[in-house]
């Protein structure tokens, strides 16, 4: 009902995910439902393989006229195909990019725990683009079988964010976090749980695999790699 956000989330993922939920905000963005100055693509240290890549530039790219082909590009983490999926889509030079990068001191050191951080910038068409890799400032760093986290999940993001945008400093801001349909319940209680103290509104939306142009897959489908279909 109100369109005006101060940032645009668009969460992590797999394969062509980033890419279709990108073009999802831009089509929001196109249609006046969307607005806002910062667009934040939502990273991380997870590796990205070859497969990977070669699956992103498969047939399932029915919606988009994007040219995806990565093969050539610096891809090993989902932070990189974040950067490279905004670079395609939005026509940033590779030369158009800042770089930060740091070391955060709140995280535990030498307990295996990540706790460096990247972000890369750039500016087009009078917005900022924003690409982020989180440190685990979570302070919940086990998974539920009591095995140490190894690297930032979607909560360590949103907080990152949080810290980068300034938000918290007594000033209401607003948020819109676009993911996938099926993740819009729990991806939006993530951000609220992250952003909560703040002061952030938050908003999620989410785009179903039919708007993207694909089929849906059954939840027991794999592919040949072993990866499950759902996850991507």
């Amino acid at each position: 009902t109100n369109p005006d956000f101060d940032a645009a989330l668009i969460l992590g993922g797999a394969g062509i995910t980033p890419l279709t939920r990108l073009e999802y905000a831009l089509e929001l963005q196109e249609q006046g439902k969307l607005c806002a100055p910062t667009l934040i693509m939502v990273g991380g240290e997870r590796p990205v393989n070859e497969g990977e890549i070669a699956r992103a530039k498969s047939g399932e790219l029915a919606r988009t006229d994007t040219d995806f082909d990565l093969s050539d590009k610096s891809v090993t983490t989902e932070f990189d195909l974040m950067r490279e999926t905004a670079a395609a889509k939005l026509g940033i030079a590779d030369d158009e990019w800042e770089y930060f990068t740091g070391d955060d001191a709140t995280v535990p050191h030498g307990e295996g725990f990540q706790t460096e951080y990247r972000i890369a910038r750039a500016y087009k068409d009078g917005q900022q683009i924003l690409v982020t890799s989180a440190p685990m400032l979570d302070e919940d760093r086990y998974y539920p079988d009591g095995n140490k986290r190894t690297r930032a999940n979607t909560i360590d993001s949103l907080l990152m964010i949080g810290e980068t945008m300034g938000m918290g400093d007594g000033n209401p801001m607003r948020a819109c976090v676009v993911t996938n349909a099926a993740f819009v319940r729990f991806q939006d209680a993530d951000a609220k749980q992250a952003l909560s103290a703040h002061n952030v509104d938050i908003a999620t939306v989410g785009l179903t695999r039919a708007h993207s142009g694909l089929a849906e897959w059954p939840a027991s489908e794999k592919y040949p790699d072993g990866a499950p279909a759902y996850s991507i």
